[in-house]
């Protein structure tokens, strides 16, 4: 992620550039770090279509997926 920048200002850097993947891919791991899964994952994908030959992109996907799909099964299970 670039150093100090908020999702305030990937947002902004995304609407001068709505093609650039690697701060919509930086957006997702900043919605992640806030709790905004929703957003993240939007992000991950908007990101990947894109991009979609990208290994960051893809490797920090299949991460936050990975993960939020475990916490979603745990919550699932009494």
């Amino acid at each position: 992620m670039v150093r100090g920048a908020s999702a305030r200002d990937l947002t902004r850097a995304i609407q001068i550039d709505p093609t650039y993947a690697a701060a919509l891919n930086d957006l997702a791991v900043a919605y992640e770090h806030e709790g905004q899964l929703a957003k993240a994952r939007e992000a991950y994908e908007k990101a990947l279509a894109i991009d979609p030959n990208n290994a960051q992109i893809k490797q920090n996907y299949d991460l936050f997926k990975e993960i939020n799909d475990r916490t979603s099964a745990k919550k699932e299970t009494p």
